[in-house]
């Protein structure tokens, strides 16, 4: 081998090992979790309180702070299914912590496609959103699992260019394969993606999500428990 090729490869097997370390069975991660893990693998993070995103009060609006109302109960039960009651408030605010994770096992199937939304922050101070869902096993429609499929995370520190343009340079290389900006690929179930916005001041950070099957809905209303296998009369 030439020197000139020697050179070369000691050039890309650092970016390659960097970009194999944060990828699991063939989706991206950060380093606490990855698109596509499931509830162990969230039982193993320290979530903040969940809470609304919206609050009359100007308090937190924590998960479970005051009573649902009836027609909260019932229209949870129009997606969910098996034991939702104790589970309720997290899914009433589409959101989860420790104490919500522990419930969802009783949860077993979704009609309908809801994500539950949880926040941590890094070791290094950075803002992390995590989103699940009840989603259908490719092989079977009778068996759904929660899946991570949105992993969003903010820089708040980054406030220059510079620092910007160190930060996605980093990222490009760790998830180079899943960028949006190679459009659909064959075999990529995952995108990844910078989000930057100027004009409202919003946080710089990254996004990756799941490619969630164009007929997932249509999977998860066939589930038993949703009643989509059963035969209808026509009389």
């Amino acid at each position: 081998m030439s020197r000139k090729a020697v050179c070369f490869l000691s050039l890309l097997i650092p970016a390659t090992a960097l970009a194999q370390g944060y990828e699991k069975s063939g989706m991206p991660c950060i380093s606490e979790l990855c698109i596509g893990d499931g509830l162990p693998e969230l039982g193993k993070i320290k979530w903040d309180r969940a809470k609304s995103d919206f609050s009359i009060t100007g308090k937190p609006d924590y998960v479970g702070s005051r009573p649902l109302p009836a027609t909260a109960i019932t229209l949870i039960k129009n997606v969910y299914r098996g034991d939702v009651t104790k589970a309720a408030p997290y899914l009433n605010y589409q959101a989860f912590d420790a104490s919500g994770l522990a419930l969802l096992p009783h949860v077993t199937a979704a009609c309908a496609v809801q994500e539950l939304r949880g926040t941590f922050t890094s070791q290094n101070g950075n803002p992390t959103t995590v989103k699940i869902a009840l989603l259908s096993d490719k092989k079977d429609v009778a068996i759904q699992r929660w899946t991570v499929t949105t992993i969003s995370r903010d820089f708040p520190s980054a406030v220059s260019a510079a620092q910007k343009a160190d930060i996605r340079k980093q990222l490009d290389e760790r998830y180079t394969r899943f960028n949006v900006s190679r459009g659909i690929q064959r075999g990529i179930d995952a995108l990844y993606s910078i989000h930057d916005d100027p004009l409202l001041k919003g946080p710089y950070g990254f996004n990756l999500s799941l490619k969630i099957p164009f007929n997932e809905l249509e999977r998860e209303r066939q589930h038993p428990a949703c009643g989509g296998q059963r035969k209808i009369s026509v009389d």
